[in-house]
């Protein structure tokens, strides 16, 4: 299984370790941080070409997302990324993301482990490459994340609080 970390600086791993190739340029990296983003909601593809390569024409942009699909494909597998019509998605069996698990364990309960996961601001540092639809979703998407950090540690310190464990409140 491949790990994805987007919360702090992106990250791709594999079973071996650090993911580099072809695969891990920016722009692939960014599609995986979109796709990764997004858990089983998916993108359309014309949503994604419209925020990876907005000054592209409309057949040039289709075939680089074709071509970065393809790459990640090769380099993770072939059951990587998911085409449903129109719609992409990352396989979360092959593919594990922080920000999939984060969400999922505040939507258990399990807000110590949500706490783990979450080791920085989403996409932290990551240039997109002069993709400004891109970076507008990203800080969008950032704060979002962040407000949920705050907001499952400050659920923490009032169970503490409630418990008088004070000083791990």
């Amino acid at each position: 299984m491949y790990s994805l970390r987007l919360l702090g600086v992106i990250a791709l791993e594999g079973p071996s370790g650090p993911v580099s190739g072809r695969v891990a340029q920016r722009r692939r990296l960014a599609l995986l941080g979109l796709l990764g983003a997004v858990a089983d909601r998916g993108w359309a593809r014309e949503k994604l070409i419209g925020l990876l390569w907005p000054d592209a024409n409309d057949d040039q942009a289709r075939h680089l997302l074709s071509d970065s699909v393809y790459v990640i494909r090769q380099a993770l597998g072939e059951d990587a990324v998911i085409s449903s019509g129109d719609v992409l998605r990352l396989n979360p069996e092959v593919i594990w993301t922080d920000v999939g698990a984060f969400e999922a364990a505040i939507k258990r309960g399990a807000l110590s482990e949500a706490v783990e996961l979450y080791r920085g601001p989403f996409l932290d540092g990551f240039n997109a490459g002069g993709a400004l639809e891109l970076e507008r979703w990203v800080e969008t998407e950032r704060p979002r994340l962040a407000e949920l950090y705050a907001q499952t540690l400050e659920t923490l310190a009032q169970h503490a609080e409630g418990a008088e464990e004070h000083a791990e409140a």
